[in-house]
């Protein structure tokens, strides 16, 4: 593994991206990029990541899951995990790629992307001040913290490392285990939900993920497979 560590950049994911086949190539495959502070880190569908100023922010690059769309899903269910472990904290997740805490409180966002081959993941988790943002979809998640925690600033580089460390000796090789542990932290299992992608709105009971990691709605007696799009909880 190669840490690469800022005071503070503008995105660790772009850096990762704009810097990966030169980083391959003199360091390996599997690479992290941490910093202290970033300016201007970015969410899934381009949605701004609100730095409270104690929360992690890091990227990096490693083999996606043999079924790359469930790459993400796995990348969730292992922070979940570390999680547990390490500070007995249950996170749950949020289809596809949101850790909740009381399955009410954003504390994390994870964005994969797949480039030249390699799965880029960017994680923002935030350990500290709760606040509430007028950004998040539909004004139903307030952004959460993990607990009573104060980052020193040594921190800020060292769990992101202990994070990309517990992720790669415990990847999820198996496709159905990932679908299992994906459902035994879910949010929302057997919940109603909306789950909306640009002007197109789905409406259902979330009865689990298909095998490509697509979000399984019931509705008026049928199953419909929704592949792209931000969930809002109903119930």
């Amino acid at each position: 593994m190669k840490h690469i560590k800022f005071d503070s950049i503008a995105s660790t994911q772009k850096y990762l991206q704009d810097n990966l086949v030169e980083l391959s190539n003199n360091h390996g495959l599997n690479l992290l990029v941490s910093t202290k502070a970033q300016t201007e880190g970015v969410g899934r569908r381009g949605n701004h990541w609100i730095d409270t100023g104690n929360a992690l922010a890091f990227s990096m690059a490693l083999e996606p899951h043999r079924k790359k769309t469930l790459s993400s899903l796995e990348m969730g269910v292992l922070l979940c995990e570390y999680f547990a472990e390490k500070y007995k904290i249950n996170l749950s997740i949020k289809w596809p790629n949101d850790l909740l805490v009381n399955k009410s409180s954003k504390v994390a966002g994870i964005l994969c992307q797949i480039v030249n081959e390699r799965l880029i993941v960017g994680m923002g988790i935030n350990f500290g001040t709760k606040i509430t943002s007028d950004n998040l979809e539909h004004n139903r998640y307030q952004l959460g913290q993990l607990g009573d925690f104060h980052l020193d600033q040594d921190e800020f580089h060292s769990i992101a490392e202990e994070i990309f460390t517990y992720i790669l000796d415990n990847r999820i090789v198996n496709e159905n285990d990932v679908t299992a542990k994906f459902k035994n932290h879910c949010a929302h299992f057997n919940k109603n939900v909306l789950i909306k992608d640009g002007d197109v709105e789905n409406i259902g009971t979330f009865i689990g993920i298909g095998v490509w990691g697509e979000a399984l709605l019931e509705s008026a007696g049928q199953t419909h497979h929704i592949y792209n799009g931000s969930l809002t909880i109903l119930d």
